[in-house]
């Protein structure tokens, strides 16, 4: 974890849009690239790619959605004059089920990786695939921790 879920909502509001946000974004697009690459020069020996790259492309898309959805929400905590209450249990329930299903989706990429080990007959991107993968789902259950924290705020901190 690279900042505290104590911290300020407008901290991590702050490090959500500005580092976890655009990592995430930045990895779907190169790690999309890079897993069709070993997908075709693997993919004979090691089927379970073809799997992952459903399950990747599946994943991109509801986080790529999602980004779209909890931005938004987020952005008040960036204003210390704004009120970000206006967010209801409604909202905040469709952010939470959408941090479970792009979580789930993760698990799945964990399973067909092996915990991201990279077979013995893998190459260097085959590796680096999988570090990737690694260090993506680091960064997306930072994302998860760090926006329920200031979006559970808003629905706590309600009269």
């Amino acid at each position: 974890m690279v900042i505290d879920p104590a911290a300020s909502e407008h901290d991590l509001t702050e490090h959500l849009l500005g580092h976890n946000y655009p990592v995430e974004r930045e990895t779907m697009a190169n790690v999309t690239t890079l897993l069709a690459q070993v997908a075709s020069a693997h993919g004979a020996r090691h089927p379970e790619l073809h799997d992952l790259e459903g399950v990747w492309a599946d994943l991109c898309r509801r986080l790529g959605r999602h980004l779209r959805d909890e931005g938004p929400m987020l952005a008040p905590h960036l204003d210390p004059g704004a009120h970000a209450g206006s967010r209801t249990a409604t909202t905040s329930g469709t952010i939470a089920s959408q941090h479970a299903e792009i979580v789930a989706l993760v698990r799945r990429v964990r399973e067909l990786t092996g915990g991201y080990s990279a077979p013995a007959d893998g190459c260097e991107a085959y590796r680096s695939l999988f570090a990737s993968l690694a260090d993506f789902e680091e960064d997306l259950r930072e994302h998860v921790e760090l926006a329920d924290s200031v979006l559970g705020r808003d629905l706590t901190s309600r009269p």
